[in-house]
Parts: C-alpha cells; sequence; structure tokens
C-alpha cells in the first residue's frame, strides 16, 4: 500500500519478504530527508546517511558495539520498562476513548 502523509510519499506492506526487499533495494536507500531530521540529528545520523562508504562505516560500528550480545542483554531491564509503559498507555487511550 502507498499513500502520502502530506509532501512525503509513504509504502507500507505486512509481508515480510517485501520489506525486506525494499529495505535492501538501492532505490530506496537514498531516500529524500528533511531539512528538520537534518538539523535533529547534527547531520550525522545512521538513519539519514547517505548510502556508501560512511554509511557503511556506521553500520559496522553499530553492529559491533550498540547490538553487540553484552550491549542487548545490558538493555534488557529498560526496553521490559518501556514496553510496559508503552502497554500501560495504549491500555489507557482504549478505556479513555
Amino acid at each position: 500500500m502507498a499513500f502520502s502523509l502530506g509532501e512525503t510519499r509513504v509504502i507500507v506492506t505486512c509481508n515480510p519478504d517485501v520489506a525486506k526487499e525494499i529495505l535492501n533495494s538501492p532505490v530506496f536507500a537514498d531516500r529524500p530527508v528533511k531539512e528538520s531530521a537534518y538539523s535533529l540529528m547534527f547531520n550525522r545520523a545512521i538513519g539519514f546517511a547517505p548510502h556508501g562508504v560512511y554509511w557503511r562505516t556506521l553500520r559496522r560500528i553499530a553492529s559491533n558495539h550498540l547490538f553487540s550480545p553484552k550491549q542487548i542483554k545490558g538493555a534488557q531491564t529498560q526496553r521490559r520498562v518501556i514496553a510496559s509503559q508503552m502497554v500501560g498507555f495504549l491500555e489507557k487511550q482504549s478505556i479513555n476513548n
């Protein structure tokens, strides 16, 4: 499914194979980035970096340090707290609406 949110074109899929193809496709690798995102992330965020050497370097650093098994395990408690808060918020919203 494709639709627009203002001037931004959005593609949504519930098929994991299609999602993987979209995320790995060079067609979507250099998507346009809003100026507000650049200033918010100081022009250096991995999610907004153009595909190339810089992006691959950031990805390597993230996979080796941010997403290492030790880091994932260390953040487990924080993830549980946040997930619990999200579920609580959704429960409250479902009761109020």
